[in-house]
């Protein structure tokens, strides 16, 4: 059987988590037939997940196989921390394939890179923005939201939860009125289709109450990409001292 090891460590890595004993769980994706067992040890916060699997390509199994180790080695560190009553987080470093090869891990999509306009990593730029998100705190915490959509199972409920912010931004709703002149507010503002939209907020349903049916690797990378859109078109809105974005510079969002 192909063998894929992942190796990783658990933080904060003072506690030094450690398992008694190295734990074994199973998984089968019905829909593709794909199954393995995942081989978990942890000692002194360094973590491997070392999987057996039924079979493995690469291009077809990678994606679906990191989401399974990932989600349960997450079960074991949870409940440890649950027991412990302490915040963790794990993260996988490094992957060894089948042939030996071993390759580092990043959580990262280079192609998001190129719709964030509003600011660089060096100049004047990211410094206003620095100064409009320690004014407005739900700048930083939408921004964390998008951070974490590279941990399997929160792109759905993230980007969802990152436009609720931004349409709270743009126009505070009580708890008990309409939301609807906000969503309105908020596609004139960012020059954005309802539609556009609501493929983000309809994607999240079944996981925010709880069901966390499938979603697959384009339907998610989709969701990114237009998160990432309306994250940056906020920060040019903001930029501009609130004035409704409009084409040429920002073409309708559909």
């Amino acid at each position: 059987m192909p063998t894929v090891t992942f190796k990783g460590r658990v933080f904060p890595e003072l506690l030094k988590l450690t398992l008694s004993q190295p734990i074994s769980l199973g998984w089968k994706n019905e829909q593709t037939g794909f199954n393995g067992i995942v081989e978990v040890t942890i000692t002194d916060g360094v973590l491997t997940a070392k999987c057996e699997l039924s079979k493995f390509d690469s291009n077809e199994h990678l994606a679906l196989l990191y989401k399974e180790a990932f989600e349960l080695s997450g079960i074991l560190v949870n409940l440890s921390s649950f027991a412990l009553g302490t915040g963790t987080t794990i993260v996988f470093e490094t992957m060894t394939v089948p042939d030996g090869t071993t390759t580092e891990i990043r959580s990262a999509d280079p192609t998001l890179a190129q719709h964030c306009t509003a600011f660089t990593l060096s100049g004047q730029s990211i410094l206003d923005i620095l100064d409009l998100a320690v004014k407005e705190p739900l700048i930083h915490y939408a921004l964390r939201d998008l951070n974490d959509c590279f941990v399997p199972n929160r792109t759905t409920i993230n980007c969802a939860r990152v436009v609720e912010t931004i349409r709270t931004m743009i126009l505070p709703t009580a708890a008990s009125a309409s939301r609807a002149p906000a969503w309105e507010k908020m596609r004139v503002a960012l020059n954005l289709s309802a539609g556009y939209i609501k493929f983000i907020s309809d994607q999240s349903i079944s996981h925010r109450h709880g069901v966390f049916d499938p979603v697959d690797t384009k339907t998610n990378a989709e969701l990114s990409h237009r998160t990432w859109k309306i994250m940056n078109r906020f920060l040019e809105y903001r930029k501009r001292n609130n004035k409704p974005l409009t084409d040429p510079e920002f073409p309708l969002l559909s």
